[in-house]
């Protein structure tokens, strides 16, 4: 999503103390560089950058010119839009689906006809939201709060690899919550942390994922997250999880490594299926989820409690491309 020395081109950093998604104080250093660090909560499990960015600073570099867009990354996921798209298909024939960080629209132009399909899309730089546009979606240039979706509108709402870009993502899925009809079907996919974490510290890591910099410089997530982080966020954050599924690796620039990483998908998938999904090594993974019943739900149901004071909804609009 962005360069490999993103952390340092923020002006904003936030300090805290405590873990930003459960608020937990107990951590654990996995690694650090300068005044940066990953840390591990050992409440929730999630892996997170500290200090964080701010949003402020988030937005800028997103819609700043130094940001270049990577055509090619989107094409080398091909086998993993695949099989999400199929995952979608599979529960939802048709309907309305917004894909929030839609980039230059790949997975919903390549996977989803309109023919079937009423294409949404939301992206902060805008050179990718124009490419997208072209590509026949309707496109909310900006933040999915900006976006100001009607409530109950969407059949299906996916986040593919940039939910760990969301700093305070209780707040998204608040919005989410909104948004997505009473049915309607919520996808995310994301590396697993561990898997990810290993391949750009360890030594054996390294020579197969072909980095040599130091983590915190060659990675620029914001949270890593396992199959248990993410679904104890989910479930406080009122969906009910109905799917984990494992996801090959992105397709590699080198056959050696391509080979590699689809001996260790494989690997991967056959030990969650033998142990019933107790086991679960990567090195991608998509969670699906529903909301659950409103009487779950803080609030009065049509706003869980988790929603931002004013939600950034009284701000003005982003721009529609169409």
């Amino acid at each position: 999503m962005y360069s490999s020395e993103t952390m340092s081109c923020f002006p904003g950093l936030e300090q805290s103390a405590g873990c930003p998604l459960c608020h937990g104080v107990k951590h654990k250093l996995v690694s650090s560089r300068g005044e940066q660090s990953l840390k591990k909560c050992l409440g929730c499990g999630v892996h997170f950058i500290f200090p964080q960015p701010t949003p402020a600073s988030l937005v800028e570099h997103f819609r700043g010119e130094t940001y270049t867009t990577t055509f090619d990354g989107e094409i080398n996921r091909e086998k993993v839009l695949h099989q999400v798209a199929r995952h979608v298909q599979d529960r939802k024939p048709g309907g309305t689906i917004l894909d929030v960080g839609c980039a230059t629209g790949v997975f919903l132009s390549s996977f989803f006809p309109e023919a079937k399909w009423n294409r949404l899309g939301v992206e902060l730089t805008p050179s990718s939201a124009n490419q997208a546009q072209k590509k026949g979606l309707r496109v909310y240039r900006g933040n999915i709060h900006q976006a100001n979706l009607e409530a109950h509108s969407l059949d299906v709402l996916t986040v593919l690899d940039a939910f760990y870009y969301f700093p305070e993502p209780q707040l998204e899925l608040a919005e989410f919550q909104r948004i997505l009809k009473d049915d309607g079907l919520l996808v995310l996919e994301m590396p697993v942390a561990t898997s990810r974490i290993l391949r750009l510290s360890g030594i054996a890591g390294k020579r197969l994922s072909g980095t040599a910099g130091p983590l915190l410089k060659e990675s620029d997530h914001l949270f890593y997250h396992t199959p248990g982080s993410i679904s104890r966020l989910l479930e406080q954050c009122g969906f009910r999880i109905t799917g984990m599924v494992a996801l090959p690796a992105n397709r590699q620039d080198h056959w050696l490594r391509e080979l590699l990483y689809r001996a260790y998908g494989r690997f991967s998938w056959t030990l969650q299926v033998l142990t019933h999904s107790k086991i679960f090594l990567g090195p991608r993974f998509l969670v699906a989820a529903e909301k659950k019943p409103a009487r779950y739900l803080a609030g009065d149901g049509k706003h869980p409690r988790l929603v931002r004071p004013g939600s950034g909804r009284e701000e003005t609009g982003c721009e529609i491309l169409s």
